[in-house]
Order: structure tokens, then C-alpha cells, then sequence
């Protein structure tokens, strides 16, 4: 997955986007999810190293530059955004890694 370009300085950022759908791998036991990409409520889940989370491809870069991905809710996930990566949840901040799904 490529990075968006950065935005010019002074301008605001357009979010992340990824045009296929993905899966991510869970890292560790421990993932982030919120309800929306405004939304400033994280909540601390514990989810089984390996299991596989299905998104629907759109990526969300928050204001910390922290990236979301929105999970499928038609490929049985419930409704929300998953954190990727990025800075603001200490040593393990990185807690999933990309794996695509074969068409």
C-alpha cells in the first residue's frame, strides 16, 4: 500500500485511501477501535494474535497522523474503525499488519 502524498503545508490533509478491500492481521492481543473517524472515544480490545479483520479498504489518517481503517461490516465485523499504526498508544502502537485477500 502506498502512501497518499503529503499535503502542502497549510492545507488540510484529504484522508487515506485504499481502493480494494483488505485484511489485516492482528500483532498483538490488544487493538484500538472507535466508531467513527470524528469520534474521540477509543476503546481497548482483546483480540486473538492472527485473527484475521476484514475492512472495506478506506483508511482514515487521524489528527495525531495515526491510521484507521474501517472495518466490513458486510464480511461479518462489527461497525467501526481499527487502528493500523502510528504514534499515541506507546510501545505497541503497532498492532496490525497489512495482508490482502485473494480475489
Amino acid at each position: 500500500v502506498a502512501a497518499a502524498p503529503a499535503a502542502p503545508a497549510g492545507t488540510d490533509a484529504a484522508p487515506f485511501m485504499v481502493t480494494s478491500p483488505t485484511a489485516y492481521r492482528v500483532l498483538r492481543g490488544e487493538v484500538y477501535k472507535k466508531p467513527s473517524p470524528e469520534a474521540d472515544k477509543i476503546i481497548k480490545l482483546d483480540w486473538a494474535v492472527d485473527r484475521i479483520v476484514r475492512t472495506t479498504g478506506e483508511v482514515h489518517v487521524g489528527a495525531a497522523g495515526g491510521r484507521w481503517a474501517e472495518l466490513d461490516t458486510a464480511a461479518g465485523e462489527k461497525k467501526g474503525w481499527v487502528y493500523i499504526e502510528g504514534p499515541g498508544f506507546g510501545p505497541s502502537s503497532r498492532k496490525i499488519v497489512s495482508e490482502y485477500l485473494a480475489a
